[in-house]
């Protein structure tokens, strides 16, 4: 039995309740109160563990004072060993000395022999049967040697114990057959062999995985130590698994362990060694290779958290990867098993059947078809097995071999005919089963095992010691490295011994990732190597965000998110423990959605999103925090979680793969780059390949002493000339028309060209608002939703036909922000601001009268446009094809969430309508020429009410 004791405290108030669990924090138990006082205290509180947890590989100690403040710590206590460790969360801070040892027990045997083959794996590793073992011996399995053996001894486990086999072993030699032999043991005793052997299957024992369990671990076997053998033993072949066998713990997957197998040790045989041999042990461990670590990992602050899962039909099939289906579902948590409900889409409700079994990182859930969780969530090591628990016998191994018919065994056993061998026998020989007794049997002797590579590992795995250039991307997925390379589009996977990180940073000799704290490692890059160097912790009162950038080996730069707004912050890490200068803020209701980084031309770029779901590359100066100039991403990455430079562009990574370049130049045009085939949560280069970053102008610098800032990219100047007046102008009235705002209110995403969509009509980026009257027409009436309220049109039959009617109005914002514009027009409509072209549905007629629809009536078209502060010239202009005609305009000066909201026209800020304009003042043919029946222009002016002159807008970008 192990135990833990805890011999000294200091921090956390008094009382301190102590529990204990495994790694996921399931089966808490108390295991007592410490009150007050000195540590270690009275005896009662060298509290004894569970023995739930006696075979566990390791367990979760936590502590919670009377404050409320909670610590743990993940400890792996399997060989015995007494440490101190250091713990800080929140508020507390405790030191605990634990001293972690085994109290021997004298086991009389049969003992508890947990023979868990490795399982679930896709590794067929060297169990007892299905081992090839290139060696001379002929080495027993399935063999029970019923002795009595004290056990007085401390049993190594959690070790991938070697097998002594290349032995002459002096014992029969069962061959998986039916060998009703005499085992010569110095007794005259005939016993007729194979018995019926009463043995029980271990009832406790889960078995997960597609291993035959035809294996029966050598337990029970004489340690070749003060053992006494006692005589008239019979030797059964082919047991069930010996009783009274508990096996408590299960063996996480892909283990690339050697189980002590194919192994006997002689009976009546003298060993002139007092070695331990490696049975009548618990070999209750799983070997450590890809455990599942209980993380805090801080998760990707989006709106929702994704999460790569495995399904299946079965909790068995997610587990195992049966019939392996991978896809992202997203949680409103960043822990999985924190969530209740899971959705199969970023934003919105399920819109799927989600029944089944969804496993991930050794957990496994089962959904309704909602989306939630039913049942509670399960370790993938707990699921038993499809594989029947009764070893089978006469089970064909892997290679098929058969053991020659009729074999004359010589100790007057008749061997059954037409037995299959578990191992590598040479056919057509007579195997000699009887084995001289009382020889020396070598020991330490190293079995080669030919074990295959456990698969399950990212792909492609490159050979060892990869060379990795200077300015190469570092990407990883959770505890997954590898290195991508942006000019052939190829990586190389580096390892997945690292803490489970939403970003990665590094400079040619650290690597930095984090998991409630910081850990760095020292590396190499050509060749490859890393190595754990030592525990950052986080500055008082900080909490990480998503994103993290590398300055120097000695400074960090990251965002904190426990204020509110998110802090830009730099990370003086020289010591253990970080100390943090705020440099700037991003924009209210905004977080990072996964990386930053610092530029050599001293510019921070941050991937980050609004609380609106919109997504954007931001960028701000460097040391000050100013921003700067920001693109709207949302309709080329809306998970934008990696963010790196290469050869003087930006490239920023979707989660799934996709990587877009950004054009540094107004208007930061997005385009496809590759399909990297990586799953992305965080991208890191070495600083000095950071070189680039968004243009910005400097208007009288850049373009002239005439000019000024139109918006944070663009430079601007204004002539003006006198304007050509009307000869006979058109009179406008109110229009309405029973299908107009039928299909409700659209609001279109950042993106849109300038057909009025970003890739098609129904693209689906778009918000709809069904709100009945204030956005949708409901009852095909004329008094109905927003194009009925607004509409325009020459007074008369519906002429003229074919003709840009419209308007000229001034409008005067007052601060720079993003406003949004609702058009709709009958049978187009056009949009003009200081003369640029905002959207003209005229340019794709197909797409906005697709199957009849007549989307630009139809429809309510909300368009969002930031307008810099200060005075504008706004055009619209509707055209009519034939018969009924309008068209109108409102502008608010909302937030998304506040459209979608409203519900009356006075929770709306409508800052102009066209509802009251009289007069059409410009008119312009379909080739955007200028007619006398309104104001006229020359080319490249418009026409200002205002001043009653025309004006001519001059652009300067510097960038481009």
């Amino acid at each position: 039995m192990r135990q833990v004791r805890i011999t000294e405290i200091s921090g956390g108030t008094y009382p301190i309740n102590i529990y204990i669990s495994d790694v996921y924090g399931n089966n808490q138990t108390l295991l007592g109160t410490i009150n007050s006082g000195t540590v270690p205290p009275v005896i009662e509180y060298n509290v004894t563990i569970p023995s739930i947890f006696d075979s566990a590989p390791e367990i979760m100690l936590q502590l919670t004072d009377d404050n409320g403040c909670s610590i743990f710590k993940i400890l792996d206590c399997v060989y015995g060993c007494a440490f101190e460790i250091t713990i800080e969360l929140e508020s507390c801070v405790v030191n605990i000395n634990i001293q972690e040892f085994i109290i021997p027990t004298q086991t009389p045997t049969p003992t508890k022999t947990p023979n868990v083959t490795p399982t679930p794996t896709k590794t067929p590793n060297a169990t007892t049967t299905n081992t090839k073992t290139p060696t001379p011996t002929k080495t027993p399995t399935n063999t029970v040697t019923p002795t009595k053996t004290p056990t007085n001894t401390v049993t190594p486990t959690k070790t991938p114990t070697v097998t002594p086999t290349n032995t002459v072993t002096p014992t029969v030699t069962p061959t998986n057959t039916k060998t009703p032999t005499q085992t010569p043991t110095n007794t005259s005793t005939q016993t007729k062999t194979p018995t019926q052997t009463p043995t029980v299957t271990p009832t406790q024992t889960t078995t997960s995985s597609n291993t035959p369990t035809n294996t029966v671990t050598p337990t029970n076997t004489v340690t070749p130590t003060n053992t006494v053998t006692p005589t008239n033993t019979v030797t059964p072949t082919n047991p069930v698994t010996p009783t009274n066998t508990s096996t408590p713990t299960v063996t996480p997957t892909q283990t690339p362990t050697v189980t002590p197998t194919n192994t006997v040790t002689p009976t009546n045989t003298v060993t002139p060694t007092n070695t331990v041999t490696p049975t009548n042990t618990e070999t209750s461990t799983p070997t450590p290779t890809n455990t599942p670590t209980l993380t805090n990992t801080p998760t990707p602050t989006h709106t929702r958290f994704p999460f790569l899962v495995t399904t299946g039909a079965t909790a068995y099939d997610a587990c195992n990867g049966i019939n392996i289906t991978t896809i992202i579902i997203y949680g409103d948590f960043a822990t999985f098993d924190e969530n209740t409900l899971f959705y199969d889409s970023l934003l919105g409700p399920v819109t799927i059947n989600m029944t089944g079994y969804y496993s991930i990182s050794g957990q496994v859930v089962e959904l309704l078809s909602t989306g939630n969780q039913t049942g509670g969530f399960s370790l993938c090591s707990l699921i038993p097995t499809n594989t029947p628990t009764t070893t089978p016998t006469n089970t064909q191994t892997p290679t098929n071999t058969v053991t020659p018919t009729n074999t004359v065994t010589p100790t007057n056993t008749v061997t059954p005919t037409n037995t299959v061998t578990p191992t590598v026998t040479p056919t057509n020989t007579v195997t000699p089963t009887v084995t001289p007794t009382n020889t020396k049997t070598p020991t330490n002797t190293k079995t080669p095992t030919n074990t295959v590579t456990p698969t399950n590992t990212k792909t492609p795995t490159p050979t060892p010691l990869p060379i990795i250039p200077t300015c190469a991307v570092i990407i990883n997925d959770g505890s997954n490295v590898s290195a991508y390379f942006p000019s052939s589009n190829t990586n190389v996977f580096l390892g997945s011994s690292f803490p489970s990180s939403p970003d990665i940073a590094h400079t040619t000799t650290k690597l930095w990732m984090y998991d409630g704290a910081i850990q760095e490692y020292n590396i190499t890059l050509s060749p490859w190597s890393a190595t754990f160097n030592r525990t950052i912790v986080y500055p008082s009162g900080v909490s990480l965000g998503v994103g993290l950038g590398a300055i120097t080996n000695t400074q960090l730069i990251s965002t904190n998110v426990s204020v509110s707004p998110n802090q830009i912050i730099t990370l003086d890490i020289t010591t253990s423990t970080a100390v943090s200068t705020v440099i700037g803020t991003l924009g209210a209701g905004r977080t990072v959605s996964g990386d930053i980084l610092l530029t050599t031309t001293n510019k921070i770029l941050v991937t980050n999103q609004s609380s609106a779901g919109f997504t954007y590359l931001s960028q701000y100066s460097y040391p000050s925090g100013t921003f700067e100039v920001e693109v709207d991403i949302t309709s080329s990455t809306l998970q934008p979680y990696g963010l790196f430079i290469d050869s003087g562009n930006i490239y920023v990574c979707d989660v799934n793969g996709d990587i877009y370049n950004v054009n540094v130049n107004y208007p930061y045009a997005q385009t496809l780059f590759n399909d990297s085939g990586l799953y992305i949560l965080g991208a890191s280069q070495v600083p000095s390949c950071c070189n680039s970053d968004l243009c910005v102008v400097d208007c009288v610098v850049d373009c002239g002493p005439s000019y000024s800032a139109y918006n944070e990219t663009t430079c601007y100047s204004v002539s003006s000339t006198s304007a050509t007046p009307p000869t006979s102008p058109y009179t406008l009235v109110p229009k309405d028309y029973s299908s107009y705002s039928e299909f409700g209110t659209y609001v279109y995403n950042p993106g849109y060209t300038v057909s009025g969509y970003t890739n098609s009509i129904s693209d689906g980026l778009y918000t709809i608002i069904q709100t009945t009257n204030l956005w949708k027409n409901t009852t095909s009436s004329t008094s109905s939703g927003p194009l009925n309220r607004c509409a325009l049109w020459v007074a008369g039959s519906g002429q003229p036909f074919n003709t840009w009617v419209g308007f000229s109005v001034c409008l005067d914002v007052l601060a720079t922000k993003t406003y949004y514009i609702g058009i709709g027009g009958d049978n187009h409509f056009k949009l003009t601001l200081d003369g640029n072209v905002i959207v003209n549905t005229n340019l794709a007629s197909s797409q906005w009268y697709l199957s009849n629809q007549n989307y630009p009536f139809t429809r309510w078209n909300v368009y969002p446009i930031t307008i810099s502060a200060g005075p504008h010239i706004l055009e619209l202009f509707g055209l009519n094809d034939s018969s009924v005609a309008g068209f109108g305009c409102e502008i608010y000066d909302n937030t998304l969430n506040e459209l979608i909201n409203a519900t009356t026209l006075g929770d709306l800020n409508i800052i102009f309508t066209s509802n009251g304009i009289t007069s059409a003042n410009v008119v312009q043919n379909v080739n955007n020429e200028y007619l006398n029946t309104g104001y006229s222009c020359p080319e490249g002016y418009v026409y200002n009410e205002c001043t009653n002159t025309c004006e001519g807008f001059t652009f300067c970008n510097s960038c481009s």
